[in-house]
């Protein structure tokens, strides 16, 4: 079920929006409901089910199956999404439900009409299957466990998505607990017993790509810069299983080269990986060849149809043309295919300033190896 709720301003859904909901609502029979919700419908789902399922003003979020409130990290299987996205691009938001709940009903009761249909093929004898009726049975049968197979092994992935997306949670909460303790160290003013925040801390949690590159640019844009065409395919990234991972990933290491970039400022001397490695920070980024490259092969360094992936956007105070080839990259997962996101940045010595130059699919940068 996706439950949308009503407009900031307390008024339902109306007009194009509603045009577009009821479409959507169309495109989903079988598959989800959509239904919205005033503020007394949002505030009895908190009431029954407990804050980790509140829905806000103006928002969407998609409940699965077997909801259990019982269980503490129950409340991140029903993912949110980005409300603008609903609104700007339904078709693109009405996939995304169907992708997430469909992963989780790949083996549906059938339709009410089967029966008269299978009524009515059975009683057809012009032309005959070229099957016995013992030997349909079997197929069917086998037919079933391998939906039952297929519909087993997506709610493991979805499962072990969701172990990781909550350890990197975890690990998001205890570095900026970390990044706070170090502020007062270093201003001396940490007391044994209550540690008072002097500065607004990075976000802890994202909802989707575009919301890790807000907040890099929200935190960090002195000295990281991500222009709009570096951006790609957020929409297929984020309705992956993994996307909600791969999001906070994503912004860890957005973080991450911010850190960097104004550590150079301080007076750090070497590059990202050497940072990264002395644990220059409580949000460096691991620093190992399976999360983490400095330079490209010598594959993609001299073959045009790679090298010619990698020219990004830059800075035109960098290189007047506006584009540069850039090599190194944060490689946020390892599985996931073809889907699973890079990050290629530059970093400009003058200014002390990260240029990231793409954060999309692995599938627009090629090597040898794809």
């Amino acid at each position: 079920m996706a439950v949308v709720a009503d407009l900031p301003d307390g008024t339902p859904p109306a007009g194009d929006l509603a045009t577009k909901l009821a479409t959507s609502a169309r495109k989903l029979v079988g598959i989800a409901r959509i239904v919205t919700a005033d503020q007394a419908a949002l505030d009895v789902i908190a009431e029954h089910l407990g804050s980790g399922y509140r829905v806000s003003e103006g928002q969407l979020r998609v409940f699965l199956t077997h909801l259990n409130p019982d269980d503490p990290t129950d409340r991140f299987r029903h993912r949110f999404l980005v409300p603008h996205r609903f609104r700007s691009r339904p078709a693109n938001a009405t996939r995304e439900i169907s992708q997430i709940a469909s992963q989780h009903s790949s083996v549906h009761r059938p339709p009410s009409t089967w029966e008269r249909a299978a009524e009515s093929l059975q009683g057809d004898d012009s032309g005959g299957s070229g099957f016995t009726e013992a030997e349909v049975e079997k197929l069917m049968d086998e037919n079933s466990d391998l939906s039952q197979q297929i519909s087993e092994m997506a709610d493991a992935r979805f499962d072990d998505a969701l172990q990781i997306g909550q350890l990197q949670a975890d690990l998001a909460a205890m570095q900026s607990r970390l990044a706070a303790a170090e502020q007062k160290l270093r201003e001396n003013q940490l007391h044994a017993d209550v540690v008072e925040e002097t500065q607004e801390q990075p976000a802890t949690e994202v909802n989707g790509a575009q919301e890790a590159v807000d907040a890099a640019r929200q935190f960090y844009g002195d000295v990281l810069s991500i222009p709009e065409d570096a951006c790609r395919d957020f929409d297929d990234m984020d309705t992956s299983p993994e996307g909600s991972a791969w999001a906070l990933t994503a912004w860890q290491g957005l973080r991450a080269l911010g850190e960097y970039a104004r550590a150079l400022r301080d007076g750090f001397s070497g590059d990202f990986y050497l940072w990264c490695s002395k644990g220059g920070s409580a949000y460096g980024w691991t620093a190992n060849p399976k999360k983490l490259a400095m330079v490209e092969s010598d594959a993609v360094r001299t073959r045009d149809k790679f090298r010619s992936t990698r020219l990004f956007p830059v800075d035109t105070k960098v290189d007047e043309s506006g584009r540069i080839f850039m090599q190194a990259h944060l490689k946020i997962a390892e599985g996931g295919g073809m889907m699973a996101p890079r990050i290629y940045f530059h970093l400009d010595p003058q200014e002390s300033r990260v240029h990231v130059g793409f954060y999309g699919p692995h599938k627009h940068t090629p090597n040898t190896k794809t």
